[in-house]
């Protein structure tokens, strides 16, 4: 499902930027969804320049779709979701998954900002998992 996000989030750039220069929209992208700081951090880079084998396209991705572990899913810890505003892997992207947890203790928080939001916005993010994890050790 990101695939179709990135793909629907990438025409609606091609048409708000009237242009079909792929590196144009690549870049416009980049900055909305993925990295919205001036410089990509140095560890960001670095994992990027030595990524492996790529997973967006592959074969074993692209028609999986998450299924419900076994009776014990009940079962399973708490989980905390947290989304960027701008990430092309939006809430449709992960309904999927939060009904796999059969419990209903999912906590999602909305922060402004995209795939990489916990180099944009680092202290924030520490800050909610912090108090996520806090709050689950006292229940």
């Amino acid at each position: 499902m990101s695939n179709e996000e990135s793909d629907r989030i990438l025409q609606e750039l091609e048409v708000g930027l009237d242009t079909q220069d792929a590196s144009t929209v690549n870049e416009a992208f980049w900055k909305r969804s993925q990295c919205r700081l001036e410089q990509v951090p140095t560890v960001l880079q670095e994992a990027i320049d030595n990524i492996g084998v790529e997973w967006f396209n592959s074969p074993q991705l692209l028609d999986y779709v998450a299924k419900s572990t076994s009776r014990w899913a009940r079962e399973l810890p708490p989980a905390l979701v947290i989304g960027g505003t701008h990430d092309f892997v939006t809430k449709s992207c992960t309904e999927g998954w939060r009904r796999l947890f059969k419990h209903g203790k999912i906590t999602e928080v909305d922060v402004d900002g995209s795939h990489y939001l916990h180099f944009e916005k680092a202290q924030e993010y520490g800050e909610l998992l912090s108090t996520y994890l806090l709050h689950q050790e006292q229940e």
